[in-house]
């Protein structure tokens, strides 16, 4: 399949370009998911060691350094999933393996947070937090690993079913939008203008790509579902015929 030359927030290509920009506004999503003020966040490499149960090495979407511990924030835009599911769980606990040091006490091991901005995945909720929690004793194991899933379309159906009123999630909001979208909100709130001021800054030093338009993006994203479910299935001894 060909590799599109046009984005949308949807690809980690432009999400990356965009918080790599910028660092006020990662720490203003980190925010707005989280609802933790972050005063200190500093990204870095998200190559993660070979595992024996990981043949290959694995790169996460974004690993940020911040002064209440490490966020790892995750793009999916493929058909979310149990398989996607258990692959950033493995994320999660690799990176808890690699900013563990040995000696390390365990009331000093660090909070890890994983961020899952997915989209094209319909669901009733705008952002599940996921923790370990015993329904038998009704407790939480632990509260050194938490988990968002962050349900960007809804969101942005929330905020048009609400006469554009969701203040506290604006700039995820945003990041659902189309450009065409974002054009037609910014008169509505500083926060759309913001982003689209943003993206000309990048535009300006030739690090921002272009956006998709809509309906080629609908198409190519179609096709990628279309791999993906075939690659799942072809490891399974599943054939994929087209009809």
């Amino acid at each position: 399949m060909t590799i599109p030359k046009y984005y949308t927030y949807r690809h980690d290509h432009a999400f990356l370009s965009l918080v790599t920009f910028d660092n006020e506004f990662l720490k203003e999503i980190i925010y707005e998911v989280l609802n933790i003020q972050v005063k200190y966040a500093r990204i870095i490499n998200g190559k993660m060691a070979k595992r024996r149960l990981i043949e290959r090495a694995n790169y996460l979407d974004l690993v940020v350094e911040t002064d209440f511990g490490y966020v790892n924030i995750e793009v999916s835009n493929d058909s979310y999933n149990k398989y996607t599911a258990h692959r950033n769980f493995i994320y999660l606990t690799t990176l808890a393996n690699n900013v563990t040091t040995s000696g390390m006490k365990l009331k000093d091991m660090p909070r890890i947070y994983q961020i899952n901005l997915i989209f094209g995945y319909s669901n009733n909720v705008d952002i599940s937090k996921y923790n370990f929690y015993s329904k038998e004793e009704r407790k939480v194991l632990t509260k050194k690993f938490e988990i968002f899933n962050v349900y960007m379309d809804k969101l942005k159906e929330i905020y048009y079913n609400n006469n554009k009123r969701l203040t506290d999630k604006l700039l995820l909001v945003g990041l659902a939008m189309t450009k065409e979208q974002l054009e037609q909100n910014k008169e509505e709130n500083i926060v759309f203008k913001e982003l689209l001021e943003r993206l000309d800054k990048m535009e300006d030093k030739g690090i921002a790509p272009e956006l998709m338009p809509v309906e080629e993006e609908n198409k190519w994203y179609r096709e990628m579902l279309i791999e993906s479910a075939r690659e799942e299935g072809l490891e399974k001894g599943i054939e994929l015929v087209l009809v």
